[in-house]
């Protein structure tokens, strides 16, 4: 399945893509958090610095998922690659 989705529209927390012939639409939820990471550490002050940066998460609501026409693959093999596509562009 790994590159047959196709994002058609991403906006309002509602996804629409397509496999295919066939639509899809379905709800996501948007996780925004606060990541920091060692960057560096002084071995004569013992000190640690870190950097930070937002880190945003999307999840895919797998009950809300509406198919137009025939579903060939199952609800959740098709969730969890919409789910990796939307995150590997974050």
């Amino acid at each position: 399945m790994k590159g047959e989705i196709e994002i058609f529209k991403n906006e309002d927390e509602i996804v629409e893509f397509g496999i295919h012939d066939t639509e899809f639409r379905v709800c996501i939820e948007t996780e925004t958090y606060w990541q920091e990471e060692a960057v560096s550490f002084n071995g004569f002050t013992d000190k640690i610095e870190y950097d930070g940066h937002w880190e945003m998460t999307t999840f895919v609501r797998m009950d809300t998922l509406e198919c137009k026409g025939t579903l060939y693959y199952s609800k959740q093999d098709i969730c969890s690659e919409l789910e990796r596509m939307l995150n590997e562009d974050n």
